[in-house]
């Protein structure tokens, strides 16, 4: 019930009972209870390693962790990866109705039935997986750059942690 309530709620209800797997509806649906509660998503066998207080700043509109980098595309390719340097969303937080989320929910209902590739595990990547993840985050970054930043409360801030460890 509050699934379907919170689903609803976000007007994405097609997109998400449309979607072919089981690991892209959660994917999307992860994507959309911090769109419309905001606060921090993690998969259940992660472990935070420093109190979380430490981690997020009063300011941080969204926090996310980098999950690999690789010298090509086809080494991430080979390695599952969806990009040469990307984002992990197994763990990330942010604030209510974040941009960056509702593009990524936006992109995903859109492209509910569309084919990316002759792989169904690559399609996933790019459809609700980090693929998908990566690029919007990563625009939204590049649009609110520390140096753009003010004082205002209207303003995003992006926290981006380096890769030293799996999770926190």
């Amino acid at each position: 019930m509050v699934v379907c309530l919170l689903v609803c709620m976000t007007g994405f209800h097609c997109a998400c009972r449309n979607l072919p797997k089981h690991v892209e509806r959660s994917d999307f649906f992860r994507y959309m209870v911090v769109l419309r509660m905001g606060g921090l998503y993690a998969d259940v066998d992660t472990e935070c390693r420093r109190p979380i207080d430490e981690i997020i700043k009063p300011r941080d509109t969204l926090l996310v962790g980098w999950e690999n980098e690789f010298a090509t595309p086809e080494i991430a390719a080979h390695r599952n990866y969806a990009r040469t340097r990307q984002v992990l969303q197994w763990v990330f937080a942010a604030a209510p109705g974040h941009p960056a989320l509702r593009e990524i929910c936006d992109h995903i209902a859109q492209n509910v039935y569309t084919q990316f590739s002759q792989n169904t595990n690559r399609d996933t990547l790019e459809r609700t997986g980090p693929g998908v993840f990566t690029d919007y985050v990563l625009k939204h970054a590049a649009m609110h750059p520390p140096s753009k930043v003010t004082a205002c409360s209207c303003c995003c801030t992006y926290t981006c942690l380096a890769q030293t460890a799996r999770a926190f």
